[in-house]
């Protein structure tokens, strides 16, 4: 019955304090019951509870969503609750993650390091665990909705990646029928780029689509390098300079679809495709090399211009289908998964204007080809036992076919170019690994408790098509053993200590002997007798997370009793740069992650990590370093008067020591501005600039050995000015917004934490 009591004042009032009760109880009532609520539906509750309200204001309801959540040895960053995220790439919003780092020059690292394996949606991804920086700069952030960042992967996970596990989720989930998405466009000093993001439900049905291009090729990047090297112990060919112009560009396109399909309340199907295209050069212009005596006395020199090339292309398809017996905490998932890639290097050289110097080639080319293979069957099954107890086991088999063929030619400017038998190489990688995992998890009261075991025998060897080498093949067994304890002093506190076991194995790169030659005084030459890298590591970690303040502290020793490194020696006069398993690696680092809520408008947040690593060699190699590194980054965002966003972040990076180099220090930062426009604020304006104060950034490197020391300078002009939009469009859209993003802490993981479907990052690695 229609009632005639309405005064202004005592209905804004029920408005407030009801509108979210009645709206929880209808979202609550359609996430349980089938079938779910319509809008109408929602709107005739709405009608019910307040008669006609069409003639009033609108009524903005805000609520705390979570940005940050922690379930055990996992951090997932909500990128859907970060404002800003909307006019930014993939790599700026990787800065603001929990335990990640991007430095000046692009680099992805994980808790300081670099040795971490990529996943898309729960899934292996080897083509962004290569190119991550290329592939992420060019993506819209709005193509993700949330990036899981595990440390201490466990025996559930693959061996392989010593430093963790980055999970891109980029499937979103809607219990609504409809559409949404989102077009963005941008343009700076530096690149254009555009994408395109969508998602659909019909009925069982849910489709996720992505497609993004940019292009750098019209606004070239410049640099510029320089080099010396110094022989001691010849007084006669003392000093070695070279300086050149180095132009960079590139175009990249990608495109994904993924969905899943209910086949009924227990059957569920994921399947999803990915495409990758990069296409980019390098050029090395008017390339001066020299050579002078002990005395400052010129003995020769040359000019030399090259182009170097780069293009790889990926394409990857996988399905899933998961069964619960009945009971969310009870299921099992198969999946498969197919990789295909390939990339291509060409050089283009020609050398002129040579004094006192004789080469036999005046016009080089070389190329370089690489094609990737592999198939991937899983099947995992988890159960809860009783309240307290979860167990977890699976199976899984990679069969990896890999080849890479390299071939060269020279002329000496009067005849046609004729083929260099050292340039050719052709060969193929077998790489076949068979696993299995079992996983037990505890939890009584405020202590919890996990052990695991993860076994993988791998098959690799080498065939060689071309020259005299000896074909190889090796068996390697690995047993993978993990453990950890927690124990949450509060529901915001919680301390762990874990232990853990990671391996490498050596890529295809740095296997084939093929040498590549980038000038006539230095050259790069795989290994094919490296072997797979272990690293033990342990961890102190402790996380306290509230309202206003969060924090998230590691404290982590690693020891490697054959570590890959790199080294370099002289053979001739040539620098040889090659790698091997040479030894011991010893690191001890500190992590810490800092937010603080300072105000409804205003976050801040902190990443940082120090280090001190020791490296020795083993063998006939007698060498040893030391050092401190370290990197501390910040983030901020404020939400200014006219809900004008102003974003800030800025880094500073000292150098990582390795078996012979030290990189140099570096900073660099950014600002941002953005604010939503259109009556429903769909519309999202953005500027952005970085590096803006300084004309390059620089970047140096100090190699020390026996025979040179060498020290390298790499400048590159990277500021950028941009502007971009972005539009949301979408006919499913929830009644109530959320807004004023905060930390949720979820310290204790419970059996129901496994229930997700394969390829949402839960179940089955």
């Amino acid at each position: 019955m229609k009632t005639n009591f309405s005064p202004l004042p005592f209905l804004l009032s029920v408005m407030v304090c009801t509108v979210p009760d009645v709206m929880a109880q209808a979202q609550n009532s359609s996430a349980q019951s089938s079938p779910q609520l319509t809008e109408a539906q929602i709107d005739s509750l709405e009608q019910a509870a307040y008669g006609n309200i069409q003639d009033l204001r609108e009524i903005v309801v805000t609520a705390d969503s979570p940005l940050v959540k922690v379930e055990g040895r996992q951090i997932t960053y909500d990128v859907d609750q970060d404002p800003s995220a909307a006019g930014e790439s993939v790599l700026d919003m990787l800065r603001k993650v929990p335990m990640v780092s991007v430095d000046g020059q692009d680099n992805i690292q994980l808790k300081g390091e670099s040795g971490f394996k990529i996943y898309v949606n729960g899934r292996p991804d080897p083509t962004l665990s290569e190119n991550a920086s290329a592939i992420f700069k060019a993506m819209p952030a709005s193509a993700v909705s949330k990036v899981e960042v595990i440390a201490d992967p466990g025996a559930k996970y693959d061996a392989e990646g010593t430093a963790g596990i980055i999970n891109i989720i980029t499937e979103r989930k809607t219990r609504q029928t409809g559409y949404n998405g989102s077009a963005s466009l941008s343009a700076s000093n530096r690149d254009i780029s555009a994408g395109l993001f969508g998602a659909a439900k019909w009925n069982r049905l849910t489709i996720n689509a992505n497609l993004n291009y940019m292009n750098s090729k019209m606004f070239s990047q410049s640099g510029s390098a320089y080099s010396s090297t110094v022989y001691p112990g010849d007084h006669q060919a003392n000093l070695l300079i070279s300086e050149s112009e180095q132009p960079r560009k590139f175009e990249y396109i990608g495109a994904s679809i993924s969905g899943s399909l209910e086949l009924s309340d227990i059957d569920l199907i994921n399947f999803s495709a990915n495409y990758t295209n990069v296409d980019g050069s390098m050029g090395i212009d008017n390339n001066r090399t020299t050579m002078y005596s002990a005395n400052g006395n010129q003995l020769w020199s040359f000019r030399r211009d090259a182009n170097i090339g780069l293009s790889f292309g990926t394409i990857t398809a996988n399905a899933a289908w998961q069964h619960n017996f009945h009971r969310p905490d009870n299921y099992m998932s198969l999946s498969y998964q197919f990789d295909f890639g390939n990339s291509s290097m060409p050089m283009t050289e020609k050398y002129s204007d040579m004094k006192n110097y004789s080469t036999q080639w005046i016009l080089h080319n070389t190329s370089n080809n690489n094609f990737n293979r592999s198939h991937t069957l899983q099947l995992d099954y988890s159960n809860t036992l009783s309240p307290h107890a979860t167990i977890e086991t699976g199976a899984k088999a990679i069969f990896r076919h890999n080849s890479a063929y390299a071939y060269g030619e020279g002329s000496d400017g009067l005849i046609l170019s004729t083929p260099i038998p050292d340039d050719y190489s052709n060969l193929t990688q077998l790489q076949d690994i068979y696993a299995l995992y079992a996983l037990y998890k505890a939890s009584y009261g405020a202590w919890g408790a996990q052990a695991g075991v993860r076994y993988e025998h791998t098959k690799m060897g080498i065939r060689y098509h071309y020259g005299d080498m000896t074909d190889f093949t090796r068996h390697l067994n690995d047993i993978v053993p993990d453990a950890s304890v927690s124990y949450s002093i509060s529901p915001a506190h919680t301390i762990g200590l874990s232990y853990g076991m990671r391996i490498s194995r050596p890529s295809l790169e740095q296997i084939n002997p093929y040498t590549v030659k980038y000038n006539t005084t230095e050259i790069t030459r795989g290994n094919p007798l490296l072997e797979s890298e272990h690293l033990n590591k342990i961890s102190l970690t402790y996380r306290n997370f509230g309202r206003i303040l969060g924090t998230s502290l590691s404290l982590d020793f690693n020891h490697t009793g054959n570590a890959i490194s790199s080294f370099s020696y002289l053979e001739g006069p040539t620098i040889v740069h090659t790698n091997a398993n040479i030894g011991r690696k010893e690191n001890a680092s500190l992590n810490v992650f800092l937010v603080i809520n300072a105000a409804r408008n205003l976050r801040l947040s902190f990443n940082g990590n120090g280090a001190y690593t020791y490296l020795r060699s083993n063998g006939v190699l007698d060498l040893r370093n030391h050092g401190w590194s370290g990197n501390i980054f910040h983030n901020g965002e404020w939400t200014m008067p006219a809900d004008i966003i102003l974003s800030w972040y800025g880094g500073y990076y000292w150098g990582a020591p390795e078996l012979q180099t030290r990189q140099g220090n570096y900073y660099f930062y950014g600002l941002g501005l953005a604010r939503d426009f259109l009556a429903d604020k769909s519309l999202r304006l953005t500027v952005n600039a970085s590096n803006f104060a300084q004309k390059n950034l620089k970047f140096s490197s100090t190699t020390t050995t026996p025979d040179f020391i060498a020290t390298s300078t790499y400048r590159i002009a990277s500021w950028r000015i941009g502007i971009s939009a972005t539009w949301h469009f979408g006919k499913n859209q929830t009644h109530i917004k959320s807004v004023n993003t905060t930390i949720l802490n979820d310290d204790i993981s419970t059996s129901g934490a496994s229930t997700s479907a394969p390829g949402t990052g839960t179940p089955g690695r």
